[in-house]
């Protein structure tokens, strides 16, 4: 079930970067939360209109979240949202992040209702 989902500004990320970076953030979180690969879902949202501080363009955001259902324990959520946090640093790093002052940000949302059906099983 659990959901990552990366907001940031306009020209903060690009596809392949976020594309490998969830890959690695499923097989993080299959691991640290337990859960299921067959159920991570990601996704990523740029915002063209937004502000950072006083407003330099050279500054930018990036924001995780995860999405999970209740009952983990809060060590595990602590745990969960700093290694999310410490692998985006790493691979952001990596793939050579253009903006000078970059914000990361990680947050872990627990679900009170959840749905789901599977189409054409």
């Amino acid at each position: 079930m659990p959901h990552i989902i990366i907001e940031f500004s306009k020209g903060a990320c690009e596809k392949p970067t976020l594309e490998s970076f969830f890959e690695r953030a499923h097989n993080f979180v299959v691991e640290a939360l337990p859960t299921q690969l067959s159920s991570c879902k990601s996704r990523a949202l740029e915002h063209t209109i937004f502000r950072v501080g006083e407003g330099n363009p050279e500054d930018a955001f990036i924001h995780l979240t995860l999405k999970v259902l209740p009952g983990r324990a809060p060590e595990t959520l602590e745990k969960v949202s700093q290694g999310l946090l410490t692998l985006l640093s790493e691979h952001l790093k990596k793939e050579g992040v253009t903006h000078k002052k970059t914000g990361l940000s990680v947050e872990i949302q627990e679900l009170s209702y959840y749905h789901k059906i599977s189409l054409n099983d």
